[in-house]
């Protein structure tokens, strides 16, 4: 699984207590990739750009999930597309490409051949997160 954005690790720690062997987590912030190598040594830890986290990786790597949790509505819709069709192109087939967000529409542009499914909202978290889970169709 690979991590977008991990901060401080609070999604970090909720992927690796359900039990996932290998977890990948890209974070930006030097502190932030520090102190997530201190609690999660199991976690392999990239530093850099996650709009860009096509480049810390191998060429063949690829995951059975991605978990964003970047704040990409304020990002342009070039952007955002480019972020969506990096992640789609990484990941197994029929495997989610899941993104975090506070916004009430999804947060990518449209696009042909990936579908979108509004899951249910995290009431918990303040504000309420939206959760936008987004696959390739074959």
């Amino acid at each position: 699984m690979l991590e977008l954005g991990a901060g401080t690790g609070a999604v970090t720690q909720a992927i690796l207590a359900r039990g996932v062997a290998r977890l990948a987590a890209v974070e930006f912030d030097p502190a932030f990739a520090a102190l997530l190598r201190r609690c999660f040594p199991r976690a392999r830890v990239l530093e850099g750009d996650a709009f860009a986290f096509d480049n810390l990786l191998a060429t063949d790597e690829r995951f059975d999930a991605i978990v964003s949790g970047l704040p990409v509505t304020g990002r342009p819709a070039h952007a955002r597309t480019a972020l969506l069709d990096m992640a789609l192109a990484r990941l197994k087939p029929d495997s989610p490409f899941i993104q975090f967000s506070y916004a009430f529409w999804p947060p990518y542009p449209a696009q042909a051949r990936v579908a979108v499914r509004h899951a249910p909202v995290f009431w918990r978290n303040l504000p309420p997160m939206h959760i936008w889970v987004h696959k390739r169709i074959f």
